[in-house]
């Protein structure tokens, strides 16, 4: 994509002035941005509807909901809540000892 800048030229050649006028060239930028987007969207639109019409692409069921297979117990989902609310109150949290006491 080429976006042209627009340059003014004055003065003599001892003292030249260069005026260049970059919100005219954002704006031009940000137009066919705009319009390449909008045409972008168009086209992916288009692709799709064709697919649906001739039962090529079925779309997929973004409702869908993922099982969880590594599932927690209830007792799991406690002691993490218990160690996110102790933290945020700034509770500590009791340490297990590896021997059982």
């Amino acid at each position: 994509m080429t976006i042209a800048i627009p340059v003014t030229l004055k003065g003599n050649m001892n003292q030249p002035q260069i005026n260049i006028n970059t919100q005219s060239a954002v704006n031009t930028l940000t137009q066919k941005l705009v319009e390449k987007q909008k045409q972008d969207l168009e086209d992916k639109g288009i692709n799709i509807l064709e697919g649906l019409i001739s039962g090529e692409n079925k779309p997929k069921d973004s409702t869908a909901t993922t099982t969880n297979t590594g599932k927690t117990t209830k007792n799991e989902t406690t002691e993490i809540v218990k160690d996110i609310i102790g933290g945020i109150f700034g509770k500590k949290k009791k340490k297990k000892d590896s021997t059982g006491n």
